[in-house]
């Protein structure tokens, strides 16, 4: 099934949607919990992978939630024990990122998120939303490849492009779900 993932680090390239990323996020959060058990508050699959019929980077994005941010050093090493390597982001500051496989083939992302952070609700609001929403889920997916065209070669450009829509589903996904308004 690893031939369903790779990307280059710093590339862009958008790749039809292919179920076995379920298997493979699956597989990866078994690795994942048996390394930290009760240390993590949750481990979800999210990003355009986490997405039925949605076009994607062949690269799975997996968000961890921890108590508080401010112990992710304590998972640090242990990540690194499973092939993650730490990397600084210059944006998303409530995370702490880390990727898998070799800089020619990046297979995972992880970020670590705060448990109850805006982090984590954000991030699965918005794939909730996109999941139930089939028109914003082509507007998401047409934006992606136009995006993916343009910043081939320019992941950080190709994300900062995509903020506005994702902000802006984040926004109307909390205006129409009544079960995420009192969380906020």
């Amino acid at each position: 099934m690893k031939r369903y993932l790779g990307l280059p680090k710093g590339k862009v390239r958008i790749v039809p949607y292919h179920s076995a990323w379920r298997q493979l996020f699956e597989k990866e959060k078994k690795k994942i919990d048996k390394t930290f058990g009760q240390r993590v508050e949750g481990i979800e699959h999210i990003g355009s992978t986490a997405i039925p019929g949605m076009p994607a980077k062949p690269v799975i994005h997996i968000l961890v939630a921890i108590k508080k941010l401010s112990d992710a050093p304590q998972f640090t090493l242990l990540l690194k024990k499973i092939g993650y390597v730490h990397r600084e982001l210059p944006f998303k500051s409530g995370r702490v990122f880390f990727a898998k496989g070799p800089e020619n083939r990046r297979t995972f992302h992880l970020s670590l998120v705060a448990a109850n952070s805006a982090e984590w609700r954000d991030s699965l609001l918005f794939c909730e939303y996109l999941r139930t929403h089939k028109d914003a889920a082509l507007e998401y997916a047409n934006l992606k490849i136009s995006l993916a065209k343009k910043f081939a070669n320019d992941r950080n450009a190709y994300t900062a492009a995509k903020q506005t829509f994702i902000r802006n589903i984040i926004r109307e996904a909390k205006r129409k779900s009544p079960r995420h308004r009192s969380a906020w």
